[in-house]
């Protein structure tokens, strides 16, 4: 059960791959010394053996070690499931640690509805029973967009009436500021695009001028661990180069700059290399212009949303 007055989160990696877990601790519990009574576990999916993988079985074919598309975003979410609703009355708060779409957000979403309804109808008809307090889960896609939209806050967005030349003419001297995305394979350049487009306007095929695109480095999560430093580092400077190189355009008749000022990291494997988007960032832009750019981990940022979430008021 959780305890009233701690906040209890679980991260989830929904891969089989415990080295990728292993990586988000240190920087996970470097946030929590700045928060009093927070506390945070690490979940991996876990691992089968050959012999029970099987067409009667389809769920077991999610435990995967590296999920590189959509599809396997969904078998992972089928396949850890089950593990994880026996752990809904312990935690206050659930990351999925994989960046897309994932389904076991809204998966997870329904089973956390179910448990408080349960919950609270048992504590309306049993003497002394207490209703649980609200929990909250979210991945660290929407986590890094969320935090990316306040970021860009602090730039005009708004388009003003052309009656009002005064303000109109200032604006026209101002960027348009956007966000992008550095992810693993090719294939997420089109479906974080839709995943981000239906996150913000709940259509996939709408498009939204604070989003930049994706860049890809063409690794799998897995090889961002594996391969040598050096040549993940090479291949995350580049994207970054080309995700703010592409960006750097007049847009309309208006002449705005629509600048990139915020990189999401596109995969939890990215957690700790910040410096090598940085540097492409550098190359690109140059030291003074490259200090605009915010990098966003959506690990970290899922991370606090879910203490702010599990501290509202509800």
């Amino acid at each position: 059960m959780s305890i009233i007055g701690h906040t209890r989160i679980l991260v989830i990696n929904p891969n089989i791959t415990s080295s990728m877990t292993a990586s988000l601790e240190s920087p996970v519990n470097k946030l929590l010394s700045y928060h009093k009574n927070v506390y945070c576990d690490f979940f991996t999916a876990p691992p089968v053996s050959e012999s029970s993988i099987s067409s009667e079985n389809p769920s077991i074919l999610g435990a995967i070690p590296s999920i590189n598309s959509p599809a396997d975003a969904f078998a992972s979410a089928s396949y850890c499931l089950p593990f994880l609703r026996p752990l809904i009355p312990t935690y206050d708060g659930f990351l999925v640690a994989c960046y897309s779409e994932h389904p076991l957000v809204h998966m997870l979403g329904k089973e956390i509805r179910d448990f408080h309804r349960r919950n609270n109808q048992d504590a309306r008809v049993v003497p002394g029973k207490q209703e649980q307090k609200e929990k909250w889960v979210i991945g660290i896609f929407e986590a890094s967009v969320i935090a990316g939209l306040g970021i860009l806050a602090q730039y005009r967005t708004t388009i003003i009436d052309n009656d009002h030349d005064d303000l109109n003419s200032a604006s026209r001297s101002e960027e348009e500021a956007s966000f992008g995305i550095v992810s693993t394979g090719r294939i997420w350049e089109e479906a974080l695009s839709k995943a981000v487009h239906s996150f913000l306007a709940g259509s996939s095929t709408t498009s939204s001028k604070r989003f930049a695109g994706v860049e890809t480095t063409g690794l799998t999560a897995t090889e961002l661990h594996d391969l040598p430093a050096d040549e993940v580092r090479s291949k995350m400077s580049d994207a970054a180069a080309r995700l703010v190189s592409k960006s750097l355009e007049t847009v309309g008749s208006s002449g705005r700059k629509r600048n990139v000022r915020v990189i999401c990291l596109g995969c939890a494997g990215m957690t700790g290399l910040e410096g090598a988007v940085r540097e492409g960032v550098i190359r690109a832009l140059g030291d003074e212009e490259a200090r605009e750019v915010k990098i966003v981990d959506g690990v970290i940022a899922g991370v606090n949303w879910l203490i702010g979430a599990c501290r509202m008021k509800t």
